[in-house]
């Protein structure tokens, strides 16, 4: 309801997302000129994380879909798997539009994760997935709600509609299989998105379950309240790996 809200007022046209302040000191950054636009680097940085997110997460899901050995891990995985294709399309189409060049591979850590899935086999694999899955998404709720409450670019602002609804949806989905440890998520000191600027009308919502909806609204009211990041760095098997 929250962020539906924050869309009907956006959509008055009067609502200025400066006005959304996370810190006392708000960080001033230029612009980046990319084909001819004035590109926020919080924007472009978005679209790079969503993207490795994806990058990962399809092709590890893919996987459990069918190596899993509870078959509600197994059902999870193949949507989640399906999910991160929409995503992915949806990151890419606002990428052609505002001229930011993606990357074709995740990251080193999150290579690390997807091997830590495959080198996992029977109820290991269950765990090492829902729980590197989990924390995974989580660790980018905070700045994607952040880049959905203060960027003014309208693709950059769908994708982050989109993907906030996705990753919350993820998590739920992977709480349902009883197997997501309480700690499977820590917080870090890694800095947040940059600040955007630029200035952009905002695209319709999205609409997503009730459940969804509610933990939307926490997830803006947590940035809101604090600006902190979420990042996984460790899950409590033997086969977990680091970067």
């Amino acid at each position: 309801m929250l962020i539906r809200t924050m869309t009907v007022l956006e959509n008055t046209g009067k609502a200025d997302p400066s006005a959304f302040e996370l810190v006392t000191a708000k960080a001033q950054v230029n612009a980046v000129r990319v084909i001819g636009q004035n590109i926020e680097p919080s924007d472009r940085e978005l679209l790079v994380l969503l993207t490795r997110h994806s990058l990962w997460q399809k092709p590890a899901s893919r996987e459990s879909s069918n190596r899993a050995h509870d078959a509600k891990v197994r059902k999870v995985a193949g949507q989640l798997a399906a999910e991160h294709t929409q995503l992915a399309q949806s990151v890419t189409e606002a990428a052609r539009q505002i001229g930011v060049d993606l990357p074709s591979e995740p990251t080193t850590e999150q290579k690390s994760w997807a091997n830590a899935i495959s080198s996992s086999s029977g109820e290991e694999l269950d765990s090492m997935y829902a729980n590197l899955s989990r924390a995974a998404d989580g660790s980018l709720i905070n700045q994607v709600a952040h880049a959905r409450a203060t960027t003014r670019n309208v693709p950059a602002r769908i994708a982050a509609q989109t993907a906030l609804t996705v990753l919350l949806k993820h998590m739920l989905l992977l709480e349902s299989t009883g197997l997501v440890k309480a700690n499977s998520l820590q917080m870090t000191d890694i800095p947040a998105l940059t600040q955007p600027k630029a200035s952009s009308s905002p695209p319709p919502t999205d609409d997503s379950s009730t459940s969804v909806g509610f933990l939307t609204g926490i997830a803006v009211l947590v940035v809101a309240a604090a600006g902190t990041l979420w990042l996984v760095r460790a899950v409590g098997h033997h086969g977990e790996h680091r970067r």
